[in-house]
């Protein structure tokens, strides 16, 4: 299952990714539109004919009175400037939001393209979908209407390298992502969300998710999160896990009887008096997670005690090469 935008999109290995900027992306990590459902990717990407970046904020001009003191020689010292100002800013664009998708034919990657779907809501009776094959002729497609979870089979007449996908700027539907999974194999989506705790699943909405699972059939979920909510100043995990356990229980109603996977944090190292050594959340953590499974029914490894434990992580720097 492949997203529309991506930040680590440079990084994958067996899809070519590509895409215009003019997509409004939101997430977990978004503080607001609590109403829209994220798709199973963690995101909903919606087109627009603007994108969205901080620019500076240009300081206002002031006309002062020259005196004799502004002359001093002291006074032509120069001073430490403050840092620029930003604002968030919408910049329109002339074309309509795409993404392309470039098979990659090496061990774990996608030769070819033979079975495309494209998972989206909320488009209108009028809603098309523009798709280029190999760079070919445009071809459209109706899209269904309605708020729940609808699939397009886009799949070619033949296996292609290249996908090009179009929408239109005029029309805001919520589009998920796009899906290449065969008929056989093994197919692991790994969906990374930079910041985000891992709580508050609840913001994929019961229905969107029992939906991807009727069309993805899952068969095992691995939630490794913990990394962005340790602190080493906390010494109670109490109300991370009644969150988490809320969070599970969501997963585990939508995602009938299948298993899931809790991996726990990693050794984290703190600098202490110059040294350094496991931040002291890091124990309590892991035995709240491992809790957490225990309570919910879900498998557990602890990926801190696989390090080997209190001060592992150093080991692991120290390698020659490196391995963390």
């Amino acid at each position: 299952m492949m997203p529309i935008t991506s930040i680590v999109a440079g990084y994958r290995q067996t899809i070519q990714h590509k895409f215009s900027r003019n997509w409004e992306s939101i997430s977990f990590m978004n503080q607001d539109k609590y109403d829209v459902s994220l798709g199973i990717t963690g995101y909903t990407f919606i087109p627009r004919p603007y994108y969205v970046a901080s620019r500076p904020i240009e300081a206002a001009s002031i006309d002062t009175l020259f005196s004799a003191d502004s002359l001093r020689a002291d006074s032509l010292a120069t001073e430490a400037q403050p840092e620029p100002k930003t604002e968030i800013a919408r910049f329109y664009v002339d074309y309509d939001p795409w993404v392309e998708y470039k098979a990659i034919d090496i061990a774990g990657g996608a030769p070819v393209f033979s079975r495309i779907k494209l998972f989206y809501s909320h488009a209108s009776e009028t809603s098309m979908l523009k798709v280029s094959y190999d760079s070919g002729p445009m071809v459209q497609f109706g899209l269904s209407s309605g708020t729940e979870l609808q699939t397009l089979d886009i799949s070619p007449q033949s296996p292609i390298t290249t996908l090009r996908l179009e929408f239109s700027t005029s029309d805001p539907i919520h589009v998920y992502g796009v899906s290449f999974n065969e008929d056989t194999g093994v197919y692991v989506d790994n969906f990374p969300i930079r910041g985000y705790s891992g709580l508050y699943f609840q913001r994929i909405h019961q229905n969107i998710l029992s939906a991807f699972q009727k069309e993805l059939e899952y068969d095992l979920v691995v939630m490794q999160y913990g990394g962005n909510i340790s602190n080493p100043q906390n010494t109670d995990y109490n109300s991370f896990k009644l969150v988490m356990t809320r969070t599970i229980r969501h997963l585990q109603q939508a995602l009938k009887d299948v298993p899931i996977l809790v991996v726990s944090v990693q050794d984290r190292s703190i600098k202490d008096r110059g040294e350094y050594k496991t931040s002291p959340d890091i124990p309590l953590l892991v035995k709240a997670q491992s809790e957490v499974a225990a309570e919910t029914g879900c498998a557990f490894w602890n990926l801190y005690e696989a390090m080997g434990g209190y001060n592992s992580m150093i080991g692991f720097v120290n390698q020659n090469p490196p391995l963390a």
